[in-house]
């Protein structure tokens, strides 16, 4: 996804459960893995609503670049889903 300096976007998280049902009450954590001074969370973690869904908000600073944002969920048996969202800052959107 793209943005420019100083705007936001909200991120969505959907968790499924193994028998296709969208479990209420999970936490989804999210952490800043790469370019730390080009973005910002909101929060570092959240707990899904009825329809299994988190949200984030994540911000672009006003440095140019890439950054990783990782969203990761644990299961009850200890298994760990992550999954990861690449933000461009660019002074321009094409």
């Amino acid at each position: 996804m793209k943005l420019k300096p100083g705007k936001s976007i909200t991120v969505t998280v959907t968790v499924s459960g193994s028998d296709g049902c969208n479990p209420e009450g999970v936490t989804v954590n999210a952490a800043i893995k790469t370019g730390e001074k080009r973005v910002t969370l909101d929060r570092e973690s959240a707990t899904t609503d009825e329809n299994g869904q988190a949200a984030f908000t994540i911000t672009a600073g006003r440095k140019k670049g890439n950054a990783k944002v990782a969203f990761t969920v644990e299961d009850g048996e200890g298994k760990v889903s992550k999954t990861f969202v690449i933000v461009q800052i660019r002074k321009k959107l094409f």
